[in-house]
């Protein structure tokens, strides 16, 4: 932990895993808000999850081109962005658009930093790191809810997808 990068990466990846759970659960609540079926909103989130499945494949082509900085700089701001428009957005089809944005920025996510958390581990202490990236991730996967579930409760689902691009923002600068 007293390697700043190392930390910066720690926390940065606890935050992206904030950002996925917290779309899986809060596009549901704003969808059923607005109005649509379970049924489109599953198809919704289908499309999120496509989205992060093609990521998945093309990220070893995306890796052999681009730093895997610059990637994550550019999918984290895709996805943010993306985030700051899902409130504005009711119609199915813009929806399913920025549901596959959001998918391609959060479905690299994770892969990368599990890579770049392995390669600037110190000799010997991957495990260490490993073990603290997913206790991050774990930390987030609580106290990111909670806090979301507050707001969202206060002010509804629009702040927290904009908290959430304010996340994902900070990410990409990271």
């Amino acid at each position: 932990l007293r390697n700043p990068p190392l930390r910066t990466l720690i926390v940065t990846s606890g935050l992206v895993v904030a950002a996925s759970d917290l779309f899986a659960f809060y596009l549901p609540v704003y969808g059923h808000a607005i109005g649509h079926s379970a049924s489109m909103i599953g198809v919704i989130l289908g499309t999120y999850a496509f989205a992060a499945f093609v990521t998945r494949f093309t990220l070893p082509l995306l890796l052999r081109r681009f730093s895997a900085n610059r990637l994550m700089f550019a999918f984290m701001l895709t996805a943010a962005c993306a985030f700051v428009l899902l409130p504005f957005t009711h119609r199915v089809a813009s929806l399913m658009v920025l549901a596959f944005l959001v998918g391609l920025g959060l479905g690299c996510g994770q892969p990368v930093l599990m890579t770049l958390a392995y390669e600037r581990s110190p000799a010997g202490r991957t495990g260490e790191v490993t073990g603290l990236r997913l206790t991050a991730n774990n930390v987030a996967r609580v106290v990111i809810p909670l806090l979301s579930g507050t707001i969202g409760a206060a002010l509804g689902a629009a702040p927290v997808f904009w908290m959430n691009a304010a996340n994902l923002a900070a990410v990409s600068y990271f």
